[in-house]
């Protein structure tokens, strides 16, 4: 927070938005109706951002976070429970009241999602799915390839590169 970053936005004819930033982060989101040309995992995602380091954060539209990793693993977030309404709210049938500044309101709501947003990437409550077992070996590559119930795929070269093709299509790629 506080701190400046210099983003560049493209927006393609599907609608998907693509936001660049200088710290090397991509957010992309579907900011139209059109599927032309959207990317498969489109239709469950509400955001996709990517870090520099090779992690993916995809918000899914049912409100689950699910973290993708360049060695293949991912996590799954599931939504927090709905806020319980207080007693004063139910009483009043949440008026408004005059006297509420909608500028301060409107801050604290932002406030209020930004903490949501950052409790969303603890490590506590993820559903891990990791590569287990034995390799087998590609015979023309010489790579070992690991994969997964649901087409998740994680490919180690000789050379040290990694592909990691997770299930909903991502496709991973580190270098040595």
């Amino acid at each position: 927070h506080g701190r400046k970053i210099v983003v560049l936005r493209c927006t393609a004819p599907s609608g998907l938005a693509a936001d660049v930033g200088a710290d090397g982060c991509v957010r992309m989101r579907h900011v139209g109706v059109a599927s032309a040309g959207a990317y498969p995992a489109a239709k469950d995602e509400r955001e996709r951002l990517v870090r520099g380091a090779g992690t993916v954060v995809r918000t899914l539209r049912n409100g689950f976070v699910q973290l993708l990793f360049a060695d293949g693993s991912s996590a799954l977030k599931a939504p927090p429970p709905p806020p319980v309404p207080n007693e004063d709210d139910t009483a009043k049938g949440k008026r408004r009241s005059r006297d509420v500044d909608p500028i301060e309101e409107a801050r604290k709501k932002a406030e209020a999602e930004a903490s949501r947003d950052a409790r969303k990437f603890s490590t506590d409550d993820l559903e891990w799915s990791k590569f287990t077992g034995a390799p087998t070996r590609d015979p023309a590559t010489g790579a070992r390839i690991w994969r997964r119930e649901g087409g998740a795929m994680l490919c180690v070269f000789d050379d040290g590169g990694t592909l990691a093709r997770h299930a909903d299509g991502t496709e991973i790629r580190t270098s040595p």
